[in-house]
């Protein structure tokens, strides 16, 4: 009976978040500490983070922030709604 194979995927999240983050993350997915990064899309770094991300071949999902500092969409965490 064959083996099922696992991977274990670990992503770096907040990739764009800033240019000082983007180079750790990217650091960290050069030395094999990770397999795919979380591009913050809003970010305030986040061409940066996309053309590091080509430049080095790295996976990327995305995410949007929602509350915190550039939202995509008003804060609706507190009343009035």
């Amino acid at each position: 009976m064959p083996q099922t194979r696992m991977q274990l995927v670990v992503t770096g999240d907040d990739f764009g978040y800033c240019p000082r983050r983007n180079q750790g993350l990217v650091e960290c997915f050069l030395s094999g500490g990770i397999t795919t990064l979380s591009l913050l899309v809003n970010g305030s770094a986040a061409q940066e983070a996309a053309d590091l991300a080509k430049r080095h071949s790295i996976p990327l999902g995305s995410m949007l922030t929602c509350l915190k500092e550039c939202p995509c969409a008003p804060d609706y965490s507190s009343p009035p709604w």
